[in-house]
Order: structure tokens, then C-alpha cells, then sequence
């Protein structure tokens, strides 16, 4: 379901899902208000009913989905039974209406729908509702809530297979309590959302629901008044670092924000009412254990901030109470039974996984020094740089002077023990991740929690500062300065939403278009995924989120996962799901299955002839063979379980090499062009096949297909087209490398061979080393030796001469690095060799464990496959078939490549020039960079009738050039006449004859 694209507008969207979320705390929660409450808390029972009905479904929700039942049925029963206790509250306290002065409630409603706005402003500037920060955690909150709305926790496991399915398989063992995850998959079966939707306005709603229940706590227990109550909240909603956690999907400990205040609240109001009437306050007691035990549900860590508050304003009941200290007592350990007992199944799980997870001090963030008390106080904006900022001088002192305020409140507010035990306990509590676990993440995150008590007695402070016998000018003297403060922070919160305000942090480039996956694949369909290492991290995740509904084939890497599903022998998809610069050939589909294109993926669906492929990828040597055994619908290397039906099934060999070849293949010769080529042959199933080389020349066995016997290839060998080969072989000596690369690429150039270079987990990038080789219908040899402490490199050609070489190169960082030999058109990888050589990079920059692979390693990749396809006719002898360009936001300053795939209809063209320059809105030309096509090395005049060629261009935009949306005109002209070629399409010329390409240029 997508919103802001024409179905739903965002802003109607964001209501939808607020309102249901505010509707269903509501329901559940009325009941409880009216029946269960502390008389204390009476004035304010409005107000908490949803905070109360929030707690309540994740308690009951949580012991019906952890064996159970799914979400459904759970919603099914939580419902009716909460509309029983409206019945039954109805019938004994009355019919709903409103509470509270209107004066008091409209001004905490402004706020509460202003922290609303803040908390999802980004999506407005998107025009969708997606992820706003760059947090990977939502690759376990958006599953697990789409899983739970099919079946309980222990039938995750048993679904479809999933790069995200077995990482989230046993929750808490892998660090995740399901608070939100209920909560969210309820608000989606309520709205029929899609989780990805919903995710950022329900963060948005649990952070204002947060304020509601900061707001009560200090007018119900702490004494302030409406005022400064509603000052102290505002101060609390403008915090940029819990807007910063918010937008960085820390899922779970925004399930817990408003349940912090919540268990607080209710439970002072009811162990005092239990020390004041005794028995008849009990009601009052499950009610606040219902907020206890809603905690571990929504974040175990959570407990340790609340337990030392609660303790601090307890130790202060008990002075003040000394009459009745054996009932508070009483009161404390009911409310501490009835917790254990509703949050009995969280104590089991935790011991399951949560002990050893929050064990273990986690640097996700690379967080290594502990951030400022300016970032508490709301002055300086969080923003997960790696080095410790310095705070401005207006921001210390708006803190000194928010610590000064907070110490008037703490001296002079009629609840000051109570703010005092608060404080201690939060003080207390963020002192033991200081130094007593000495853990910067820890301190970040437990800070957004624990600001609050300080930030509500600064508040206090100005109530104590603002009432009479004060001076009425030092009365305003006080609000204006504390406005002034809040005018800061605001400032400060300012600066997160303008950092996520242009696009969001994750996804950028790929939702909304991605979610049309859901509609392009029917559910139960089997799905082969792109194993290309160059898509691996969090967009990979995106994707193994939406095909939840598949059972996913192939290799993939996650931002979180690692996941390697084959399937059975020689199975195959029923879609492919590949880079747009992928040959399908390698998974066993065809160029023209193409059905569907977005984002960075195309979608290939498998026709039907197609009974089963393997992916060999065997390397041939002279006199070498490989058996293949072969079934009606199975394809293996190794020996299949004997079948009862038999039939005749055509299978096509792919088949590479760097010279000409010959391969047996049964004891039948075949003879192999150099290249790429396709071995077709017809077998009676089952079958055992061998094939041998029985040439000089090494032999790359890429890929076999199983297809009926009706399917249109032609028996025998068929050269391939516009197939590019490349072998490589390293050799270490010390710390030098050499690298021996040879490249055949008849039909198609320029391409570039080049050595990559990554520690790929920790994605860091060692360098990158290129060299172009223009169309050559026989093999070439070069030499590269890398220097790896200087990370220098010499290139050296067959003839002994030094070969011009493109390099790109990082300042060396530790890691354990690995070289691939990839093989480029223009812009785009086409493919990529398995590890040539590996060396290690210690802390001190020392490198050792220099390994190579010393084995020849050979790939091969069709090359004529544009990002961008296209159909446009350039004059009545050329095509343009498609383009692939080097980024899709270039910034000024930056160098900009664009490679044009063109194909020639006849020979014996004359000379032509490709046109390409940069224009404005207004058809201005800023930049222009004509030139023959490939750089000189393809002129036209040496094109043939059906030939593909690869033309690379590159242009600088300039560095004064004003970021916004221009178009990049390509055209082709005759030289040195200069006369335009009409572009043309469907029979149509194009508006000036070019082609025009969007372009955003951007900062």
C-alpha cells in the first residue's frame, strides 16, 4: 500500500494510523480508568485511560502471542474483554464524557500534536510515509510485527525461508522484546498498513503518548501546576536526543516511554492509598502492576531507570507516612507480586537471551565517548558523530541556567522530597552507566530516558520563582527566560528534523518503489534473490522484508543478517530478483523475462520451459571433467535419487573461455569459439552427463539449464553475444602483490578490468585499481604489482610497456581486507571473481597475513545490458538502447559518467560525434562534453550491422553550479559537418531532437 503517490495522502495516512492507535488505547483502557484507578488519581483518569489501555494489550497481547496464537485472534479477544469492562464501568460510574477544565486540556493538546508533528515533519517533505533515520533495527521490528499477525512467536520459525526470518526466529534471544512489535502489528491489522508504513507515525504517537504521561505525573504526584506542569513537558518534548532516538528507530525503547511515567504515577497513588484505607485500595494495586508488568514487555533496560526512581519517591512515602508504614509496606510487596505474576513469561525470557544480549557492551553506533550534559538538557543536537563535539557557550550556560531553576524547584516545591527521591534515583541511575558499566551507548540512550525528572523540577522552579510574594516583574522575568529556553531547545530539536528533512536516512533510493514487489509476486512463490555482494547491507534487508510472503532462494547479506538458501537440487525460481547490471543467464533466466524494473532491481519471471538450472562456476583445465545428474525437473552435481518417470529434456551448457576450445560431452567433441557460447544438447531422463575439456585451453562450466524439450534452442553450439571473459591470478611476495589479468572481449567494449578491494563487513573501502580495454576478439594480458603499504601500483602490458591505470585509493584503516577482479561496463559492475588475495590491517596500521589465491580465477558476463533500457532510433541507422549513469545525485564540483549503450542497424557508417551537455529549466546550457564514442577508441566509421557498442562519457559539474533539478541532453551529430541526427521514438522525434535525461544535482 503505497501513500502520498495518488492512493492516500500522507497527512490522511498519518491520521488513519494515529487515530487507530489513539482509539485502541482508548477502548482498553476506558474500563481500567474508571474501575481500577486510586481515587487520587481521579481528576486525571481521562488522561491516563490510554495510557492504561496501551499497557494493557501488550501485557495480555504478550501472553497470547508468545505460544499461542497470532495477533488476530489475540485482538479478538482483547477487544470484547475490554469492552466488558467499558460495560461494566458504564454501568457504575456512568456514560463517557468529558473531564477536566477545557482551559487546562487545550493547551496540553497543542503540545501533545505539536511532539506528533516533529515526530513525523520529515514525511511531509517525502510526500510518503516511510523510515526517516538510518537505524537497522527496524529489520527486526518490521518482521517480527508482519510475523505476529500470522501466528504466535514460535511459528516464526516455520515460515517461508527469509534473510530476515531466522534472525528474528526466537525473540529475546536475539535482543528484541515484542512491546512494539504488538503494538504495531495490532495498529496494522486494524488499518491494513503495511508495517514500513506505519513504523514511523506509531514512533511518533509512543513519543507523544510519552509527554501525556510526563505531563500527569507532575501535576498528579509532583505537585506543579497546569503551567509550569505544561512548561515541564514542553521542555521534555523539545529534547532533540529523544526526538534523535525516535527518528533512529530505537523501536523498544519507545515502546517503553510512556510506561516510565505511567508505573510511577499509579503506583505511588497506590501503595499510598493502600497505607491510607487498607484493603479497599487493591484495585488501585493491579492496576499499577498492569503498568509494571507492561515494562519488560515493551524494554527490560527500562526497569533499571524506574526501580531507583520508584525507590527514591517510595523512601520518601515511608517518612512521610511513618503512621501507616506497615500498610505502604504491604502495599509495596502486593504491587510487586501482581507485577511478577502479569510479567511472569518475561522473567523466563529473559534468562533466554536478554542476560548474555545486554551483557555485551554493543559500538553499533561507533559511539566512543560519552555524550554532553548539554545533549540532556535539549542545547546541542545529538547527531551519532564519531568524535566528541564541543558545546557553544549559550549552550552551557542555558544549562547552568536549567540547573539553577532545578535547584530553586528542588528547595522551594511543596513535593520536594518527592522530586528529590525522582532525581536521586534518575541520578543514580545514570552514574552506574558512567562508571559503573562505563558504556558511551548505554549513557546516550539512558540519558533521553532520564532527563526528564530534571527538566519537570526546572519547571518547578519557575513556579516557585512565579507566584506571589514575587515581584510581578521578576515573575515575568522568570516565564520569559524559561521561554527562552524552551525557544533553544526547540532550536536545537530544529536541527535533527532539518538533517532527516530531505530524504530519509534508509531506503532513499528505493521505497516507495519496492513496495511494488508486493503486487509484481504472488504470495507463496519462490523467489531467487541477487547474491551480489555489491547489494549487500540494509537495502537488502528492505527487500527480504517485502518478500515475506516468498520463500526466498540464493544467498544475501542484511544489514543484521547472513542468509544461504540453494533450495533443492537444481531448483529455481519462479522470479528472479537481480541488479539491473546482472545476467540473469547465471540463474537460469533469460534477458527477455524481464517483467518489472525499480529502484535498484529488476524483476525477471521464469518461463515455463524452464525445469531447473545449476550454477557450477567450475573451472576446466586440459584433460578435466565434471558430472552432471540430471532429472525431469533436477539439475545436481551429485548422484539424484533414482526417478520413476522418465522423458527427453534439452539441456544448455554455458560455456566460456579466452581462446578457442573443444569439450566432450558424452565422448561427443564439440568445438568452441573463444568467448561465450551455449552447448545444447537432448537427453533421455534420468541422466548422469560428463563433460570434459579436451582442449588447451581452460574452460569456464558457468551455468546448466534443464529445459523441455520443446523450447526453442537450437541443438549444438551457439556463439554467444557480446560475452566479455577475464581471468585472474595473484602471487604475494612480502607485502607486494602481483596480479596477472587477462580480458577477451569480442564484440563489446570498452570494458574495465579492475582490482577492488574491501573489508566488506565493516565496509571499508582499501582501493581500486582499472584498466580499460577496448573490443578485442583475442585475449590480452597485463600486470598489476600493488604495493600494499603504500597502496601504489604499477600496470604493465603484454609488450613490457606501462599501461595508463585509473586509481582510487582510502587512508588505511584496520580490517581484514579481500581483492576481487571486477569486470565494468562504462559505470556499471557487470561481475566480479571470486577472492584473488587477503591481508590483514591492525590498530597500528600494520600489515600481515598476506595471502593470494595463486589459482587462475575466470568470470564471464554478457555486457549489453543497460541500467535504463530504451527503444530510441538515431537517424535510420543507430539505436540507443538504453543508458547507466554514475550516480544519481551528482554534487557540484563532482565528475558525472554516463554510459550509452548503442547498436549499430548497418556497416559503413560515416563519422559522427555523440552530443551531451548539462541544461537548465530554462534550456541553458551550464556544461557541455562532445566527443567520439568509447573516448576515440569505437568511432562510428568502424561500427558493423548488429553490433552493440558500450560508449563511456563523463563531465565535471561545475563547483558554482546552483544545486536544484536540471536535464542532460545526449544527442549525435556527423563530423566534422556538425548536422544533428534526429532522436526519434515510436515514430516520433523528440523535443529538440536529443534525448533528455532528469538530473538532480545536489549538495
Amino acid at each position: 500500500m503505497l501513500f502520498g503517490q495518488g492512493l492516500l495522502p500522507v497527512s490522511m495516512y498519518l491520521l488513519l494510523v494515529v487515530g487507530a492507535a489513539t482509539l485502541l488505547a482508548t477502548w482498553c483502557g476506558w474500563g481500567l480508568s474508571r474501575l481500577m484507578l486510586p481515587p487520587a488519581l481521579t481528576p486525571w483518569r481521562g488522561l491516563l485511560t490510554p495510557l492504561l489501555g496501551y499497557a494493557l494489550v501488550l501485557v495480555v497481547a504478550y501472553w497470547l502471542v508468545r505460544d499461542l496464537v497470532g495477533l488476530p485472534v489475540a485482538l479478538a479477544l482483547v477487544l470484547p474483554g475490554a469492552g466488558l469492562l467499558n460495560i461494566l464501568a458504564w454501568r457504575r460510574t456512568g456514560p463517557p464524557r468529558f473531564e477536566g477544565p477545557l482551559r487546562e486540556y487545550v493547551p496540553l493538546a497543542g503540545l501533545l500534536i505539536a511532539t506528533l508533528y516533529v515526530g513525523v515533519a520529515p514525511l511531509f517533505n517525502y510526500g510518503y510515509s516511510g523510515i526517516i533515520g538510518k537505524g537497522w533495527d527496524v529489520e527486526n521490528y518490521l518482521p517480527v510485527a508482519r510475523y505476529l499477525e500470522r501466528g504466535p512467536v514460535t511459528s516464526i520459525a516455520t515460515a517461508p525461508p527469509n534473510p530476515l526470518r531466522d534472525m528474528n526466529a526466537k525473540p529475546p534471544a536475539i535482543g528484541l522484546t515484542l512491546g512494539f512489535s504488538i503494538w504495531q502489528g495490532s495498529a496494522d491489522l486494524l488499518t491494513g498498513s503495511e508495517a514500513l508504513t506505519s513504523f514511523a507515525p506509531l514512533m511518533a504517537w509512543l513519543r507523544a503518548l510519552g509527554i501525556l504521561s510526563i505531563y500527569v505525573l507532575f501535576r498528579s504526584i509532583l505537585g506543579l501546576n497546569p503551567g509550569p506542569a505544561l512548561l515541564g513537558a514542553a521542555f521534555v518534548s523539545a529534547g532533540a536526543l529523544m526526538l534523535w532516538v525516535t527518528y533512529f528507530n530505537f523501536g523498544m525503547q519507545l515502546s517503553a516511554w510512556p510506561l516510565l511515567s505511567l508505573a510511577l504515577i499509579v503506583s505511588v497513588a497506590a501503595v499510598q492509598d493502600v497505607a491510607e484505607r487498607g484493603v479497599g485500595a487493591w484495585p488501585g494495586v493491579v492496576s499499577a502492576g498492569l503498568a509494571w508488568g507492561a515494562l519488560p514487555v515493551a524494554y527490560y533496560p527500562a526497569l533499571t531507570l524506574v526501580a531507583p526512581m520508584a525507590a527514591g519517591v517510595g523512601i520518601t512515602l515511608l517518612v512521610q507516612l511513618s503512621s501507616n508504614r506497615v500498610r505502604l509496606f504491604a502495599g509495596a510487596v502486593a504491587l510487586a507480586a501482581v507485577a511478577l505474576l502479569l510479567a511472569l513469561p518475561t522473567i523466563s525470557a529473559y534468562f533466554q537471551g536478554f542476560d548474555y544480549r545486554y551483557s555485551a557492551k554493543l559500538t553499533t553506533l561507533g559511539l566512543f565517548y560519552y555524550v554532553p550534559l548539554t545533549d540532556f538538557a535539549g542545547f546541542t543536537p545529538f547527531n551519532g558523530s564519531a568524535d566528541a563535539p564541543s558545546a557553544p557557550t549559550l549552550a552551557l550556560l542555558g544549562s547552568v541556567a536549567l540547573a539553577i531553576l532545578a535547584l530553586v524547584g528542588l528547595l522551594r516545591s511543596p513535593m520536594k522530597a518527592r522530586w528529590l527521591g525522582l532525581v536521586v534515583g534518575a541520578a543514580s541511575y545514570m552514574a552506574w552507566l558512567r562508571w559503573g558499566q562505563q558504556y558511551p551507548y548505554a549513557w546516550m540512550k539512558g540519558g533521553a530516558y532520564a532527563a526528564f525528572p530534571f527538566l519537570g523540577l526546572a519547571a518547578a522552579g519557575v513556579q516557585a520563582l512565579a507566584r506571589k510574594p514575587v515581584p510581578r516583574v521578576a515573575q515575568a522575568s522568570v516565564v520569559g527566560i524559561a521561554l527562552l529556553l524552551l525557544t533553544a531547545m526547540g532550536l536545537s530539536q530544529r536541527a535533527i528534523v532539518a538533517d532527516h528533512w530531505k530524504h530519509p536516512r534508509l531506503y532513499d533510493a528505493e521505497w516507495p518503489e519496492l513496495a511494488q514487489l508486493r503486487k509484481e509476486i504472488p504470495a507463496g512463490s519462490r523467489v531467487t534473490l541477487t547474491s551480489d555482494p555489491h547489494f549487500e547491507g540494509t537495502t537488502s534487508g528492505l527487500v527480504a522484508y517485502l518478500l515475506d510472503h516468498t520463500t526466498v532462494l540464493g544467498k544475501a547479506e542484511t544489514g543484521y543478517a547472513s542468509f544461504s538458501n540453494p533450495g533443492g537440487p537444481g531448483e529455481i525460481g519462479d522470479y528472479a530478483l537481480l541488479l539491473p547490471e546482472e545476467d540473469p543467464t547465471l540463474y537460469g533466466f533469460a534477458p527477455s523475462d524481464r517483467i518489472w524494473a525499480g529502484g535498484p532491481l529488476v524483476l525477471y519471471r521464469r518461463q515455463l520451459d524452464v525445469m531447473a538450472y545449476l550454477e557450477l562456476d567450475r573451472k576446466l583445465s586440459k584433460g578435466q571433467s565434471v558430472n552432471l545428474f540430471i532429472g525431469n525437473d533436477r539439475l545436481s552435481s551429485e548422484a539424484l535419487p533414482q526417478e520413476s518417470v522418465s522423458g527427453s529434456r534439452k539441456i544448455v551448457l554455458s560455456l566460456a573461455s579466452l581462446g578457442r576450445g573443444r569439450v566432450l560431452v558424452d565422448g561427443v567433441p564439440y568445438d568452441l569459439p573463444a568467448g561465450g557460447s551455449a552447448l545444447t544438447t537432448v537427453l533421455i531422463t534420468p541422466h548422469k552427463l560428463t563433460v570434459q575439456n579436451d582442449g588447451v585451453m581452460p574452460l569456464l562450466l558457468h551455468v546448466a539449464t534443464v529445459r523441455l524439450p520443446g523450447s526453442p534452442q537450437a541443438v549444438g553450439v551457439q556463439e554467444g553475444s557480446n560475452i566479455a571473459v577475464a581471468q585472474a591470478a595473484s602471487i604475494a611476495s612480502g607485502l607486494t602483490v602481483t596480479t596477472t589479468v587477462s580480458g577477451l572481449s569480442p564484440g563489446v567494449g570498452p570494458l574495465v578490468l579492475a582490482l577492488d578491494i574491501w573489508d566488506r563487513p565493516s565496509a571499508r573501502h582499501y582501493g581500486w585499481y582499472g584498466i580499460e580495454q577496448s573490443r578485442s576478439d583475442v585475449s590480452r594480458t597485463m600486470t598489476l604489482t600493488l604495493d600494499l603499504s603504500s597502496g601504489d601500483v604499477r600496470a604493465i602490458g603484454e609488450d613490457g610497456k606501462t599501461l595508463p591505470l585509473g586509481q582510487q585509493r582510502e587512508p588505511l584503516q584496520s580490517g581484514d581486507y579481500t581483492a576481487r577482479l571486477d569486470v565494468s561496463a562504462g559505470t556499471r559492475l557487470l561481475t566480479y571473481s571470486k577472492d584473488l588475495f587477503s591481508f590483514n590491517v591492525n590498530d597500528k596500521g600494520a600489515i600481515s597475513g598476506v595471502q593470494a589465491s595463486g589459482e587462475t580465477q575466470m568470470v564471464a558476463t554478457m555486457a549489453d545490458r543497460p541500467v535504463v533500457p530504451l527503444d530510441v532510433h538515431v537517424g535510420g541507422d543507430v539505436r540507443l538502447l538504453g543508458y547507466a549513469q554514475s550516480g544519481v545525485s551528482p554534487r557540484p564540483g563532482q565528475e558525472f559518467a554516463l554510459t550509452l549503450w548503442w547498436k549499430s542497424l548497418s556497416g559503413k557508417l560515416d563519422e559522427r560525434s555523440v552530443l551531451l551537455y548539462l541544461r537548465d529549466q530554462k534550456g541553458g546550457k551550464r556544461v557541455q562534453a562532445d566527443g567520439p564514442p568509447a573516448n576515440g577508441g569505437r568511432p562510428t566509421s568502424t561500427w558493423q550491422a548488429g553490433e552493440v557498442i558500450i560508449d563511456k562519457h563523463s563531465l565535471t559539474i561545475p563547483a558554482d553550479l546552483p544545486i536544484g533539478d536540471y536535464q542532460l541532453a545526449v544527442g549525435m551529430y556527423h563530423y566534422p559537418s556538425i548536422q544533428p541526427i534526429p532522436f526519434s521514438q515510436s515514430g516520433i522525434t523528440l523535443k529538440d531532437g536529443v534525448l533528455t535525461i532528469p538530473l538532480k544535482v545536489e549538495r
